[in-house]
């Protein structure tokens, strides 16, 4: 079943229409790579390219993962500096 098969049906049809908006809570670190990178991640290993972000949350211990800058910007601001 697509993604739009999902919204076409009435219980789903919400989704476009009146769905609540959520913002992530959970904050992490991050940094903007100057040049192509691979991490290994819970997923095995990743690619990153020049102007990715590399990304870690800064509770529990997890592992890094990178992020796409278009989405990075989009989804993020920064909120202060670690010390």
């Amino acid at each position: 079943m697509s993604l739009t098969d999902v919204l076409n049906d009435e219980e789903t049809a919400w989704f476009l229409h009146g769905a609540p908006i959520y913002r992530k809570k959970v904050p992490v670190r991050a940094v903007k790579m100057t040049k192509s990178f691979t991490v290994e991640t819970h997923e095995g290993l990743l690619q990153g390219q020049e102007g990715d972000y590399l990304v870690q949350n800064t509770e529990g211990d997890s592992k890094p993962w990178p992020v796409k800058k278009e989405i990075f910007e989009k989804t993020y601001e920064i909120t202060g500096r670690t010390p």
